[in-house]
């Protein structure tokens, strides 16, 4: 393992984000002059692995301008910073101050000494002015884990010598013996003997003081043990006692608690019978209502039956009566054509038919007088009427554009809108403009018709002249005429009848639907019902496509399910069911704008997504959704308000499916099971079931429906019947003229059914006219709308401006009296109208219908008197016989229905009556029993506390003595005295100490238990001595071993570094066993680590000293206050690589060690570190160029514009470096020179050379 690479920003000198060239895994060098960054990137190295970085305090003194980064980065005492603290790690260049800072170490773990299975590991430390964040291949961590991490891959914090900064070796060349005696334990790792030693200690001190408390409260005990042992003969028999009398009171409570129990028992088994009675007469109830209810509906069908049976029969009987008149005027008929009174008949038919005529004439008088009043003033009312459209019109322009001023967040959204809506309207002109070509192409059609009827009353003219030569013909095809004529007229009166009835059946399904809508919207609260009316309504009124109505009116459900339908659905079955999203939201916002709109729910198909259910794979539970009747596309809506339900037959059932499936479960009675847990149920009023209600709603609306269906074919029959007997008629009046034609050259028939053809079409073209008019005001206003629109498009501004708002104000008041003067002269049209009317009336249905009657009474009264009509009267008088007798059947046949419904009535109303009284006594017998079961339950409650008061009872007795037994078939009243005689014993003891016997016991367990844990306490002191004894031997094995390594090592990295020379580590040992100080006097002696043996004592080291020799291998040699300034360097690096080797690291990072050296002592360290870079990775920094013979691997370091960058170079570069700095420090000191000595350089230089002496 290696570093591979450093990424270092914002730390110090480091500005910007520099990434260095990977690392060689051998020896690289970094050089650069003073100041530019070296050390700072040396830190930066050290700065994420600074929990392992303690150096202790050897170099504070002398390096202070070191010291903050030092101690913060690598030393724990700095893990809290504060805010200046922080920034004094950050970058304080030119341009902004940076706010955070990041060193990121990249390891190679090709040969996984990290545990990660990685082959690389990235270390990184940010630090910012409120923070400071360890990350660990890219994700954080904490400062201990960190350490835990890096203790994993062996980096050990008791020997931190794999870093050496600056300062570090001046402070080993200047320690004392008992320094390097501290120095050798850390490295030896006794930290953690000492700390085991002290909790150790602790423990010895925390177990004294326990023992001495375990021997007061012994002591204590002790005493008063002997106290209870004089109270435990009176005790003892107080105890005989009171057991006895627990033994009673415990038969006494059992005996009473084995009874209550029975009570008990007996009302759960009545009350379970109450409960299933009063569950079969709620379902007799339920029935009974049920019968009921379809009996009352019988009775309402049968009652509207006999209704309409009852106008058929008035009916028949009018036509029965019109019958028996016509067979009597035939008969009077017959009986003067058989008498011969027809010349008389003839001259009275006469007179009447002229005084008829001239009261014609005398009413169309009248009516030419009044139609130019008629005519003027429709022609006002027009006139008015076009005003008014036109004033409103402009009116609702402007108040459309007012209303619109605050609808819209955006001048694009009223742009859109009025886009929209002209498009709408230009839709509905042209729409409006066919029609209008439509109705005046029937004008003109009508027009021609008129021609065309000129032109039949010239042909009638000449068939009439033809028909006086086929006399006979003529009344014959007159005869068939005249009976299609009455068969058709007969057909028409049944087709009223029919008409009657179906009119009379409308109006008993508009009363019903109107009860049960009634009935419906009460079984929701108003605010839902106004929000169903308001959508109907915003429907009918917008034609909007995609609303498919309330969820009852799409489903069907089987009447033995609907309960259970009506439990899960709720309100939910009032929910609108709509086409998608865009289609409510359009309902929605029409309803903001209507005041009252209620509350609605509105299901989107295209946004209902329900889950489906798995049901259970059985046949007692089965899903509901399957029960329901629905168009498929609507499956989702079905899906999302019963898709998570079952039916189960029973309530246990149900439960056991709802809490093994997660469903909503519920019975065919309804009682539910929520898929929670919750129980719901009980008697349900079918009547008021929300879900029968909407169901009836929703057939008696399709019976409407369907009424008004066939009433409406009803009434198109009659008026294609109308069609027919009018046209039957014509023919007959045709042939009647022809008749008279042929007897008589005047031309009254001819003007008769020209005036009859003209009316007909005059009435036609009037009302084409009408709808003519009416299309044209339609286009009028709509132009108008359209054309204010394209207006307010153009304008800059949506709302009215002055002159507008004035004109509306006009416009109000112009209204006003424009509909005052429409409303006069209406009045007044009106009542000439109706006076026209009441004219035309009397002209068309009585003058003229009496003089086309009298005519063709006086034709056939001619006629007879030219030839005999007995023959055809008798034929008429025989099919009107038959139509009596058949008029008679059909009435009796009517009577023997109405008779039949009747008796029907009075057995359903008995039945009724009887079901009302049945229903009576079932609720009075409910009633009954939920009062018996009240008391039930009350009884119940009752013994559940008497149970509870004997088994707190029993509970309050303790633990029965074993002689319980003996009292338990001993009789009620024997218990009783034998325990009042006992609590007349106890009484005698009530001075008695009752607690002896427990406070004796408690007290003898706690002597016990505190004996044991003496007892352990002695063993656990005994314990921790012996793990003292054993933690000091190992730690001073620790310490001898660890010496004899380190002096080993000294010895040889010395030889390699000095060849000439010889150097020793010697232990300065006290004979006394008493301190002195660190230069060694007579009571100290010194011992090498050859001499050193197991037995002796460590306690007695008094420090450890150095001697070498450079010159000779047989030497006593030299201590280290007797070397050179070089020297020591020499000697220190030599002790740092001995303590390396103890512990070798992967890596070691060298800060200027060769700084105070001499050229040889360089070379020699040079030679070491190459050797040593087999094995290891080295990244030192360096002035000198002896470190750069041997290194792979050459990095240089520059300093521009207050900012620090580090790069890769070649050798010759970093050897121009070095010489570079020489070259400067020269000219440096010369131009210190003359300062004097004491004067500092304002740039730093290289250290003195090694021949200075220095202080130790």
């Amino acid at each position: 393992m290696f570093i591979k690479q450093i990424i270092i920003q914002g730390f110090k000198s480091y500005k910007d984000q520099t990434v260095i060239e990977p690392f060689s895994p051998r020896h690289n060098v970094i050089v650069g002059r003073n100041g530019s960054g070296k050390s700072n990137f040396f830190w930066g190295m050290i700065f994420p692995s600074a929990p392992f970085a303690d150096f202790g305090d050897l170099a504070l003194n002398e390096h202070a301008m070191l010291s903050p980064a030092v101690r913060f980065v690598l030393n724990d005492a700095y893990s809290a910073m504060s805010r200046e603290e922080r920034q004094s790690l950050l970058h304080e260049g030119s341009g902004p101050a940076a706010m955070s800072a990041f060193v990121e170490v990249i390891f190679d773990n090709a040969d996984h000494r990290f545990p990660t299975g990685r082959d690389e590991v990235v270390l990184r430390r940010t630090i910012g002015l409120k923070k400071d964040e360890f990350a660990l291949d890219k994700k954080s961590a904490t400062k201990t884990e960190v350490m835990n991490f890096l203790e994993s891959a062996g980096f050990s914090a008791a020997n931190p010598y794999y870093i050496v900064p600056q300062g570090r070796i001046t402070a080993l060349c200047n320690a004392k013996d008992t320094d390097r005696l501290t120095l050798l334990k850390e490295v030896a790792g006794t930290g953690v003997y000492e700390t085991r030693r002290t909790e150790s200690l602790k423990i010895m001190a925390d177990t004294d003081l326990k023992r001495h408390k375990i021997d007061e409260l012994m002591q204590f005990i002790d005493d008063r043990l002997a106290e209870l042992e004089e109270e435990k003969a009176e005790l003892t028999e107080f105890t005989r006692l009171d057991k006895d009398r627990r033994c009673i009171e415990h038969a006494i409570y059992d005996r009473e608690l084995r009874q209550v129990t029975g009570e008990l028992d007996a009302l759960e088994g009545s009350r379970q019978a109450q409960v299933h009675e009063s569950h079969t007469a709620n379902e007799a109830v339920r029935v009974t209502d049920a019968e009921l209810d379809a009996a009352v509906r019988q009775l309402q069908d049968l009652e509207r039956q006999l209704d309409l049976l009852r106008i058929d029969r008035d009916a028949r009987d009018v036509f029965h009566a019109q019958r028996v008149q016509k067979v009597t005027e035939l008969e009077l008929a017959l009986r003067d054509a058989e008498q011969g009174h027809v010349a008389e008949r003839v001259a009275s038919l006469e007179i009447e038919l002229a005084t008829t005529r001239a009261e014609t004439d005398t009413t169309r008088a009248e009516m030419q007088a009044l139609e130019p009043q008629v005519l003027d003033l429709a022609e006002q009312e027009r006139t008015l009427q076009r005003e008014h459209e036109d004033k409103e019109s402009r009116r609702r322009v402007l108040l459309g554009k007012q209303g619109r001023a605050g609808q819209f967040a955006s001048a694009q959204d009223r742009q859109a809108w009025m886009t929209h809506e002209m498009g709408q309207l230009e839709q509905v002109l042209a729409r409006e403009r066919r029609t209008a070509a439509d109705v005046q192409h029937e004008l003109a059609t009508i027009d021609a018709q008129a021609v065309e009827a000129e032109r039949n009353a010239a042909q009638l003219q000449a068939q009439s002249e033809a028909a006086q030569a086929s006399s006979a013909q003529l009344r014959e095809a007159q005869r068939k005429a005249s009976e299609r004529r009455d068969k058709l007229a007969d057909d028409r009166k049944d087709l009223w009848r029919q008409e009657s009835r179906a009119d009379s059946t409308l109006e008993n399904l508009k009363d019903q639907l109107s009860a049960l809508e009634r009935t419906l919207y009460s079984s929701v609260d108003r605010t839902t019902s106004n929000g169903l009316l308001t959508v109907r309504d915003i429907v009918a009124r917008l034609q909007l496509t995609g609303y498919h109505g309330a969820l009852y009116e799409l489903m069907d459900v089987p009447e033995e399910y609907r309960t259970a339908v009506d439990v899960i659905g709720g309100t939910s079955i009032f929910h609108v069911v709509v086409e998608d999203d865009t289609v409510a939201s359009r309902i929605l916002d029409e309803m903001k704008h209507v005041r009252s709109a209620g509350r609605v729910t509105l299901m989107p198909l295209n946004r209902l997504r329900p889950k489906d259910s798995a049901y259970p794979d059985s046949p007692n539970a089965i899903g509901m959704l399957d029960q329901i009747q629905f168009d498929p596309k609507f499956r989702p809506a079905f899906q999302q308000v019963y898709g998570k339900a079952i039916i189960c037959p029973d309530l246990p059932t149900a439960a056991q499916f709802s809490r093994a499936s997660s469903l909503d479960a519920v019975t065919i009675a309804g009682d539910r099971v929520d898929r929670k847990g919750a129980l719901s149920g009980g008697y349900l009023d079918a009547r008021k079931s929300r879900l029968e209600a909407a169901l009836q709603y929703k057939a008696v609306k399709a019976q409407l429906q369907q009424a008004e269906r066939d009433a409406q074919a009803i009434k198109q029959q009659i008026r294609a019947t109308d069609q027919q007997v009018t046209q039957a008629v014509a023919r007959v009046q045709e042939l009647q003229l022809q008749q008279q034609h042929a007897h008589d050259e005047s031309a009254t028939a001819d003007w008769q059914m020209t005036k009859k053809t003209q009316a007909r079409l005059a009435t036609t073209r009037a009302d084409l006219q009408a709808q003519l008019h009416r299309l044209e005001q339609d286009i009028h206003d709509h132009d108008a709308q359209l054309a204010g629109l394209r207006d307010e498009m153009q304008a800059a501004s949506s709302a009215l401006s002055d002159e507008e708002r004035q004109e509306l104000v006009d416009l109000e008041r112009e209204i006003s009296d424009n509909r005052r003067q429409w409303r006069q002269v209406s009045q007044a049209l009106s009542e000439r109208r109706r006076q026209l009317e009441a004219l035309q009336v009397k002209l068309d249905h009585n003058l003229i219908l009496r003089a086309i009657g009298l005519q063709q009474d006086l034709v056939a009264a001619q006629e007879a008197a030219l030839a005999n009509q007995a023959d055809q009267v008798q034929r008429d008088l025989s099919r009107a016989r038959d139509q009596v007798a058949a008029a008679r059947r059909e009435l009796q046949q009517a009577d023997q229905q109405i008779d039949a419904v009747t008796t029907q009535i009075t057995k359903v109303q008995q039945r009724i009556d009887a079901l009302k009284q049945a229903l009576a006594e079932r609720r009075r017998t409910i009633d009954e029993q939920e009062l018996a079961l009240s008391r039930l339950l009350q009884q119940r409650r009752m013994f559940l506390e008497r149970r509870a008061e004997v088994q707190r009872n029993i509970r309050e007795l303790g633990v029965v003595p074993e002689g319980f037994r003996r009292y338990e078939d001993t009789d009620l009243a024997t218990l009783v005295r034998t325990l009042k005689r006992t609590n007349d014993q106890l009484k005698q003891f009530a001075h008695v100490n009752k607690k002896a016997f427990e406070q004796y016991t408690n007290f003898a367990t706690q002597k016990e238990q505190l004996e044991a844990r003496k007892r352990e306490l002695d063993e656990s002191d005994q314990s921790i001595r012996n793990l003292i004894a054993t933690l000091d031997q190992r730690k001073d094995e620790a310490i001898r071993r660890t010496f004899q390594q380190v002096a080993e090592n000294f010895e040889r990295v010395f030889e390699e570094l000095a060849p000439a020379g010889r150097g020793r580590l010697i232990i300065v040992r006290d004979s006394a066993q008493m301190g002195s100080n660190g230069n060694g006097d007579e009571d100290s002696m010194d011992v090498d680590a050859s001499d050193l043996h197991e037995e002796d004592q460590v306690a007695t080291y008094r420090g450890i000293s150095i001697q070498v020799s450079f010159n000779s291998k047989v030497d006593e040699g030299l201590k280290m206050q007797q070397l050179s300034g070089g020297q020591k360097s020499l000697v220190a690096l030599a002790l740092i690589f001995a303590i390396q080797q103890c512990d070798p690291a992967p890596f070691y990072l060298f800060d200027e060690i060769d700084a105070n050296l001499d050229a040889q002592y360089r070379t020699a360290v040079a030679n070491l570190l190459h050797r040593l870079s087999d094995h290891a990775q080295f990244i030192t920094t360096t002035f000198r160029p002896e470190l750069l013979v041997h290194a792979d691997k050459f990095y240089g370091v520059t300093f521009h514009n207050k900012a620090s960058k580090i790069q890769a170079i070649a050798k010759e570069e970093a050897v121009g470096f070095i010489e570079l700095g020489a070259q400067e420090t020269v000219v440096a000191a010369a131009a210190a020179a003359p300062q004097g000595q004491g004067a500092e350089p304002a740039v730093a230089a290289t250290p003195e050379p090694e021949t200075e002496p220095m202080e130790s």
